[in-house]
Parts: C-alpha cells; sequence; structure tokens
C-alpha cells in the first residue's frame, strides 16, 4: 500500500527480498530504480492518463518552452522519465508526486515549468505559484477525475448516498496496511 510520492519507501522498507507491485507498473518501475537490492514483479496496469504521456510530447513542449524546467510525475513511462540522457541532453529536472512538483515549483526562482501530469494539476499550480508559467500536456485528461463535480459531491453529502458497507474484518484487514503505509512515510 503506497503513493506516488512514497512508493519508493515503502518498497525499501520490505523485509523480504521482493515484492509484487500493483496496480502501476511505471511507479513500480520507478520505485525498483531506486531500490537495486529488491527484486520487484510490476502488474501489467497503469494510470491511463500518465501512460499517454509521450517523449514526443515531451519534445515538442521543450522545443515550444526552451527554457522551461521539466517535472515528471513517477507514474510516466519509463522512457519519458529518462528523456534523451543518453544524448546528453537531460530534459526531465525532476521526478516527483503532484505534491512534490507543486513544492518544487513553489521554491524555484525558475518561472516556467513543464509538468507531466493530468492538466487538473495547472489550477493548483497557479494558485499555489502565482506568477508562473506552467505547461502541462493538452491531452493528458482523466476522464474519470472528471467526473466528481461540486455538484455530485454536495448531492452525496446531502442525501449521504451512495453508502459503502463494509464487515467490521475487511475494514480491519485493509487499514492494516494503510496504517503501515502512514508510519513509514
Amino acid at each position: 500500500c503506497c503513493t506516488s510520492s512514497n512508493a519508493v519507501a515503502v518498497v525499501s522498507s520490505l523485509g523480504s527480498e521482493g515484492a509484487v507491485f500493483v496496480p502501476d507498473r511505471n511507479l513500480g518501475a520507478y520505485a525498483a530504480s531506486r531500490c537495486p537490492d529488491k527484486d520487484v514483479v510490476l502488474w501489467d496496469g497503469f494510470c491511463p492518463v500518465h501512460q499517454s504521456i509521450t517523449v514526443q510530447q515531451v519534445l515538442r513542449l521543450k522545443e515550444e518552452h526552451p527554457g522551461a524546467e521539466v517535472l515528471a510525475h513517477p507514474e510516466c513511462r519509463a522512457e519519458v522519465l529518462a528523456l534523451s540522457r543518453a544524448a546528453d541532453i537531460y530534459i526531465c529536472d525532476a521526478c516527483g508526486s503532484t505534491e512534490a512538483m507543486l513544492k518544487h515549483c513553489s521554491a524555484s526562482d525558475d518561472g516556467d515549468f513543464i509538468v507531466l501530469t493530468e492538466v487538473g494539476m495547472r489550477h493548483r499550480l497557479e494558485t499555489g505559484c502565482p506568477g508562473k508559467a506552467f505547461h502541462l500536456p493538452e491531452l493528458a485528461v482523466c476522464g474519470v477525475m472528471k467526473m466528481t463535480t461540486l455538484e455530485s459531491v454536495a448531492a452525496a453529502l446531502e442525501s449521504m448516498s451512495p453508502e459503502v458497507t463494509l464487515t467490521e474484518d475487511v475494514m480491519e484487514r485493509a487499514r492494516r496496511p494503510v496504517e503501515r503505509m502512514t508510519r513509514i512515510s
């Protein structure tokens, strides 16, 4: 049980030599690359938004904004994260969760950023870092995230539905990995 901000710490903390990493193979590969002593088996799943970001899109954004810092989410494909290192054109300046990207942009003296994550992040970045410019891959849109609206949240709170009911046993078993994860990170 982990998030993109603590996947490396969680994998590193495992008492075993290996792990099966689910559901995101890209985040798992990123964590495995930072934990070479672990044998990480990757499940063949991914975040469709981060998977959709390609090397060609990044190169095009970099051509349009040559001075911009490039920040990548660790759920991006490995070839995006390692972009052009072999050609000594180091494009990805930093890699981190959305929260890490926001902190990086806020602390940076730079004012121009290419951010490789879901386009909805633009609002948080512009609000948290006024006066700075952010360029995101325009097709990196999560339709599932866009289904949640203020109206749907208000309706759910007013009706307190839909209700999800779990047995005490299931809740206890689910609680253990979450608690362990929060202790690690």
